[in-house]
This record gives C-alpha cells, structure tokens and sequence, in this order.
C-alpha cells in the first residue's frame, strides 16, 4: 500500500511542479515560409461585378447620400445643402470611423 500512495504522492507532485499558461499551444511554432510570388507576366483581370462595384462606389452612392441629404437635413435640422464633392468626402469620414 505505501508505493501505492507514495506513486500518488510523486504524481500529485508532477501535477503542483506543472505550471499554468495562458498559452494554448505549447509546441514550438515553426518559421513560415516565405510565399510564393506570382509569375510577374500574369495579366490582372477585372470582371464586371468589381466594375459595377467600383461605379457603385465612386458616383453612385455619394450622389445618393447628396440627394438624400439635401432633402432631409436642410427641412428637419436647418442645415446646409452639400454637393457633390462634400457627400463623398462624407463617405470616406465614415469609412475610416467603421475601420
């Protein structure tokens, strides 16, 4: 009975000299490997969807927030009516608040 309880005794003492981590990995991360380059004679191609979206982008949603801005802000709040330029400068003001 007593090498039975002294192994428990070593194995609770294993357990105590084992410390926490917050780590979740405990092997050596090896070295990533430097990507691939593509061949640089490759040729870029852009389908119609990333054009609509780029034209969707560019002049159709400034020229939207313009004409709702102008219909809104001006008879609700007495604000000024903006242009063109002023709603896409907007626009980019409120993409950098969301990244």
């Amino acid at each position: 009975m007593e090498k039975s309880t002294g192994s428990r005794q070593e194995g609770d003492q294993k357990q105590k000299k084992k410390k926490m981590t917050i780590y979740t990995v405990n092997k050596i991360q090896e070295p990533k490997k430097p990507e691939e380059e593509p061949p640089k004679d490759t040729k870029v191609t852009v389908t119609p969807e990333q054009v609509g979206e780029f034209i969707g982008t560019v002049f159709l949603t400034p020229l939207v927030l313009m004409f709702a801005w102008n219909f809104v802000a001006p008879t609700l709040f007495g604000l000024a009516t903006i242009n063109y330029i002023q709603s896409f400068a907007i626009l980019i003001i409120a993409r950098c608040f969301r990244q």
